[in-house]
């Protein structure tokens, strides 16, 4: 019985640990104002425009044509293609959205990577309605100090797990 619960108590430790594998970190080199150089950890979010227009006003690149464009050169493919978008069913990275204009035609302001062009910046590109799901970036910097006990925790119930496991078989 205990040896169950401690097996289940493992793998629920191990699968929260797994929430921090999607963001990827990526090195900003060259930017106008030196303060936005350095790494950051890139993940993205998606939904409606309208819901996440707060979290995607707060980003950096928000305002900065050019910085947006410069951390989806950076980025490139390496968080996939998860917008699909016309015409031809086009494929792309997410959205770096550095403006949004949400009135009957909806409309971001974003830099984006394609397999096909490479780096697409748009003053414009058009959102087919503005409950639709899309996914944009987001990101934070690293190598700021916050408080990140998650992967410490799967870290440190995995040890104790396994030294259990080690008396029980001993005894």
């Amino acid at each position: 019985m205990k040896k169950n619960l401690i097996v289940t108590l493992l793998v629920a430790a191990l699968s929260l640990g797994s929430v921090y594998a999607d963001p990827v970190n990526i090195t900003i080199a060259g930017a106008a104002n030196p303060a936005n150089n350095g790494v950051w950890s890139v993940n993205t979010i998606n939904g409606p425009l309208e819901s996440l227009l707060g979290t995607l006003a707060s980003q950096v690149w928000w305002g900065d044509q050019t910085l947006a464009a410069l951390f989806a050169s950076t980025l490139t493919d390496q968080l996939g293609y998860p917008n699909t978008f016309s015409p031809n069913n086009g494929m792309g990275g997410p959205f770096f959205a550095f403006s949004a204009d949400t009135g009957d035609l909806t409309f971001i302001g974003a830099a984006i990577w394609t397999p096909d062009d490479g780096l697409e910046v748009a003053g414009a590109f058009q959102i087919k309605e503005l409950e639709d799901d899309y996914h944009y970036a987001v990101a934070r910097r690293e190598g700021v100090s916050v408080s990140e006990p998650a992967p410490y925790m799967t870290f440190l119930l995995g040890l104790a797990g396994l030294w259990i496991l080690r008396r029980r078989l001993h005894n």
